[in-house]
């Protein structure tokens, strides 16, 4: 894909936690790419008691996200994971080219190594059923809840609420952030969160990922993983925790044990890969979790696609609507500097801040 005298890159994006949808493979469901990559996951999960899962992936009356919320929480991660194999499946039988990269946010991470050809499919589901084992087990109560704030001021708040059990969780977006904690303290942070005018919304998930916490879980998890065969990806894997793409020193095992505790560094991730030359995106997921975030973050700068859109109504790969180069790409995304990333670092109980001050937050 040429765009502006250069070639155009894309990266495939898979969500989290929160972005399952029932049926998002459904109008695929007969095609032998995507019913292969679904049998195989119900194989494995079978070896560890669970319900095949493709019913979740192919028919639009099964379980909502909130269903399975409500009912079986810990199978969210393995009905996400089939989603975006499915969708992937789906991508690249069309188009029968792989991404130039991948990138994950938070447990996106197995299906985004997956598809980067660092684990089999069956090794991916072993990972995702360990994964949900150790969750099981030692999982915190708690939840997590996404802010109108960006880090810096999203960290002055914490500390001004000097309860170290509720942390920064997730950097998504310049004005966007998560925190996890447990529920009475993670309320108390979101109250005065709203207090400064910040608009906050409690995310569909069971439990306070990417919290200390969940240091028991991780630890069980990694000593699983220890034994899992790890290849070099084929292509770029961004990893979100660490904010550059995965090199040969990098211990993976350790990695996506560390996803449970670490905080998410999205935006400082897509920082990484529009200096690294990527310059379109597309979601594969079931819902648009992503696209959404990467527009608060570039605008109509790059293309922004998810992958229902693409293979809806498109023949090749999106390409960017504004005929730049990639230099030109990367002089506007970093235009403001940190400032524009940032935004005003004074603490909020500054002396300095005025309580007007406070609430533009």
């Amino acid at each position: 894909m040429i765009v502006g005298g250069a070639m155009a890159e894309i990266a495939f994006l898979f969500p989290g936690q929160g972005s399952h949808q029932p049926g998002c493979a459904a109008q695929a469901a007969a095609a032998p790419q995507v019913a292969d990559v679904l049998q195989r996951i119900d194989t494995v999960a079978g070896l560890y008691g669970y319900d095949p899962v493709t019913p979740l992936v192919v028919d639009p009356r099964s379980a909502t996200l909130e269903d399975l919320l409500n009912e079986t929480p810990n199978l969210i991660q393995l009905a996400v994971f089939a989603d975006s194999m499915a969708v992937h499946a789906m991508l690249i039988s069309k188009y029968e080219r792989p991404p130039d990269a991948v990138l994950s946010h938070s447990f996106g991470d197995v299906a985004a190594l997956t598809a980067a050809g660092a684990l089999m499919l069956e090794s991916a589901t072993h990972v995702v059923c360990a994964r949900m084992e150790a969750v099981a087990r030692f999982a915190p109560p708690g939840g997590m809840t996404a802010m109108g704030m960006n880090a810096p001021r999203t960290a002055h708040l914490l500390a001004a609420c000097a309860d170290p059990r509720v942390v920064l969780a997730a950097e998504n977006a310049p004005e966007q952030t998560v925190v996890s904690g447990p529920h009475p303290v993670r309320a108390t942070v979101a109250d005065a969160a709203r207090a400064c005018g910040v608009w906050t919304t409690d995310l569909p998930v069971p439990h306070p990922f990417h919290s200390p916490g969940f240091a028991d879980a991780a630890h069980a998890l990694y000593q699983t993983l220890r034994g899992v065969h790890f290849a070099p990806p084929r292509v770029p894997f961004y990893s979100d925790i660490l904010a550059r793409s995965l090199q040969a020193t990098d211990n993976v095992a350790h990695l996506l044990s560390r996803t449970l505790v670490e905080p998410v560094r999205f935006l400082s991730t897509l920082r990484r890969l529009y200096a690294d030359g990527i310059t379109g995106f597309i979601e594969c997921g079931a819902r648009d979790i992503l696209t959404g975030l990467l527009r608060q973050c570039i605008g109509t700068v790059m293309p922004v696609e998810h992958a229902s859109s693409v293979l809806a109504h498109q023949h090749q790969y999106p390409k960017p609507s504004q005929a730049r180069s990639h230099n030109q790409h990367h002089t506007t995304l970093a235009e403001g500097g940190e400032q524009a990333i940032c935004g005003d670092s004074t603490p909020i109980d500054s002396p300095s801040k005025t309580s007007r001050d406070i609430r533009k937050l």
